[in-house]
């Protein structure tokens, strides 16, 4: 089980709306009193449709949970470059054009 961060600074119906997304897929969010951001348990397993390499599976969950290139680079003993790299190819396996839309398609939250 992993854990996700994800920001959503007092946007109720965004927030509505994820939730139902998430839970369509096992996950949930729970609320932290005090914080500004979101946690989402992810209980699901990872999308086999997008035939990630394990490395880019590694990197994927990293990216959902918000870690930098350099977090990344650091937590798999990579070098950035190799983690901009991997990111590229994720991108396109994907179809996105920035980490936001990789992390919701990913979770199944748009298309």
């Amino acid at each position: 089980m992993s854990v996700v961060k994800a920001s959503v600074q007092g946007v109720e119906p965004f927030r509505s709306r994820v939730s139902a997304a998430l839970a369509c897929h096992g996950m949930t969010v729970v609320d932290e009193p005090g914080e500004s951001t979101v946690r989402v348990t992810v209980l699901a397993q990872e999308p086999r449709r997008f035939r990630l390499t394990r490395r880019e599976s590694e990197v994927m969950r990293r990216l959902v949970r918000g870690e930098t290139n350099r977090e990344i680079a650091s937590g798999l003993h990579l070098a950035e470059k190799t983690v901009r790299n991997h990111i590229g190819n994720i991108f396109a396996k994907l179809g996105a054009t920035h980490r936001a839309e990789a992390v919701a398609l990913w979770l199944g939250l748009e298309r």
